[in-house]
């Protein structure tokens, strides 16, 4: 559950936390909120849409997943002193890095275990 969520079923939906929110609008279609840091240890950070956040030093928020940044997206973000990564790939979250294994690889890894914990010494 997100912060707004919990804040919203305490109040009954009446009040937004939106203390020290900055609004950047890209285009017509999509403006980007801005975050001063509301929690211990939190950086600046920037929501694309619900699910995509990333920090001022171009590492994920909020716990979500790796995402893909727009051109205009990271033109606003650098115009802020955002640090983004030339390929727009948002992947880590601070020192967390999510890897992701297909199941044949996994499959193959349980294997080669087996193989190996199966040979003579």
């Amino acid at each position: 559950m997100r912060i707004h969520e919990i804040i919203g079923k305490i109040t009954g939906g009446s009040r937004r936390l939106d203390e020290g929110r900055k609004y950047v609008p890209i285009s017509k279609r999509q403006t980007i909120a801005v975050d001063t840091p509301h929690v211990k240890g939190q950086q600046v950070h920037a929501h694309l849409d619900e699910t995509r956040v990333v920090n001022k030093d171009g590492s994920r928020s909020h716990g979500n997943t790796p995402f893909h940044m727009t051109k205009a997206e990271e033109e606003a973000l650098l115009a802020l002193n955002f640090d983004i990564p030339k390929s727009r790939l948002i992947e880590s979250e601070g020192n967390k890095v999510d890897l992701v294994l297909r199941a044949e690889i996994i499959d193959l890894l349980i294997r080669l275990r087996q193989f190996v914990s199966n040979r003579p010494s």
